[in-house]
């Protein structure tokens, strides 16, 4: 150590007179050479452990935060997860704190997203009036669909993957190809409601759809037609969004009146709130 805080003081003539006094002080017992450079690379050392200090605090930070998540899945997410028939550890289960893409294009805030069933595919719907895809593993900007004339206000794919739904402030839903040949084109625009429509949901099997709408109103439509076959009422305000229940077709609605609907469908019969 004395060597090199010698070999340190020697190497710069601001040091001469200090370097003089520290190898008197050693009485010579320094040894020619030794410690060449070895406070500089001590010192190099030391910040790049401090740095890697900091990136290790930081992964200890962000393992805390999925700890504390964890923590309040039941019985601390020891026995997993149960997602799609099958069971996953919590650990799989819990999103990484930093994003995996980040799309950017629209020129309007962004009002909708949905995954394409099949292909590596998200739709964004948006207050400019078009719908974008994008590959969501490599963050690419697939292409823009245009044929709204005001804000877009919901995006859903069919189970199969087939046939997008897009439903918008311009009043209509319109539906997009999505199979091999149908080169994303529009292929219907559904009319019927008198305002907003701000939610669409497909039914098991995409042969029928349902729309939501600021008129109050439900909409169930033949998807081959084009048809509205059926209106549901029951809300008295904005009906904001509809979800339909995988297996059994139930549909439940929300609305600006602070009411959840829930439709139930009967044989042979209409839906039934």
């Amino acid at each position: 150590l004395h060597a090199a805080v010698l070999s340190y003081l020697r190497g710069d003539a601001r040091f001469a007179g200090a370097a003089d006094a520290f190898a008197a002080a050693l009485g010579g017992a320094e040894t020619a050479g030794a410690g060449q450079g070895l406070l500089e690379k001590k010192w190099t050392s030391v910040v790049r452990l401090q740095r890697k200090v900091l990136e290790l605090e930081a992964k200890v930070g962000e393992l805390e935060a999925e700890r504390k998540m964890l923590g309040a899945l039941p019985n601390g997410g020891a026995a997993g997860v149960a997602v799609g028939g099958q069971l996953r550890s919590a650990e799989s289960f819990l999103l990484k704190a930093s994003a995996h893409q980040r799309m950017t294009g629209h020129r309007s805030p962004v009002t909708a997203v949905a995954f394409h069933p099949r292909f590596n595919l998200v739709a964004s719907a948006s207050e400019d009036a078009t719908v974008k895809l994008w590959d969501f593993e490599t963050g690419d900007f697939e292409r823009t669909l245009k044929g709204h004339t005001n804000a877009v206000q919901d995006v859903t794919f069919s189970e199969d993957g087939q046939l997008m739904a897009t439903c918008s402030a311009d009043l209509s839903i319109k539906l997009w190809d999505f199979s091999s040949a149908g080169k994303y084109a529009c292929v219907k625009t559904l009319m019927g409601h008198d305002h907003n429509v701000s939610g669409v949901a497909f039914f098991r099997g995409g042969s029928q759809l349902v729309s939501c709408s600021r008129d109050k109103t439900l909409k169930l439509w033949d998807t081959s037609s084009g048809f509205c076959v059926q209106t549901l009422v029951g809300h008295d305000e904005w009906v904001r969004k509809v979800a339909v229940h995988a297996e059994s077709g139930t549909l439940a609605s929300c609305s600006s009146d602070h009411t959840v609907i829930v439709w139930r469908p009967q044989a042979s019969e209409p839906l039934q709130c």
